[in-house]
């Protein structure tokens, strides 16, 4: 699971830094990972994990994963059986409404993490919204993410302000 959260900080630090306007063509950015994994079996997926990275964001990655161990993190425990992001955006609460709206009684994790009190107020009315919907069903975690301002020992310049795009959208289910 730590390798799994590893992955989803660099994810979503590369998707906030890489900037659109920078690319050819205005959109597909070109972005490489080289993440630190605990189990040696991340190597076997890199490729499938890019495709992946690929199908939800529109640019082109390559992941490389090297079997060292990173920095343990521990979250609070959640008594759920699934887990979806939500980004606060349309397509994030379809998809948690799509997993819950199966008749299987899963209590399912909204996850989300921001960088903008704009964006965390709809995240919280979808969050709401959902809990009425399916009561009893949905546990909402919110974390805040925020990145060092650029320094002169960055082997890349981050960008002052970051790509405000926001079509990363996740979901797990552990059924």
């Amino acid at each position: 699971m730590n390798d799994l959260l590893w992955l989803s900080i660099a994810t979503l630090a590369a998707y906030s830094v890489a900037l659109r306007s920078s690319s050819g063509d205005g959109w597909t950015r070109q972005i490489g990972l080289k993440i630190r994994a605990t189990h040696g079996e991340w190597a076997a997926i890199d490729n499938d994990v890019a495709k992946m990275l690929r199908f939800l964001t529109g640019d082109e990655w390559s992941i490389k994963f090297t079997r060292r161990r990173p920095r343990v993190l521990n979250l609070p425990a959640a008594d759920a059986d699934a887990v979806c992001l939500l980004s606060g955006g349309l397509d994030s609460l379809v998809g948690a409404i799509d997993l819950m709206a199966k008749e299987d009684g899963r209590r399912v994790l909204l996850v989300g993490v921001e960088a903008s009190s704009i964006r965390l107020v709809a995240k919280r009315i979808s969050a709401i919204s959902c809990k009425d919907a399916f009561p009893d069903r949905v546990l909402m975690r919110q974390t805040w993410a925020t990145f060092r301002r650029p320094t002169a020992t960055q082997a890349r310049p981050l960008p002052t302000r970051p790509d405000a795009n926001e079509r990363l959208v996740l979901c797990r289910s552990s059924s």
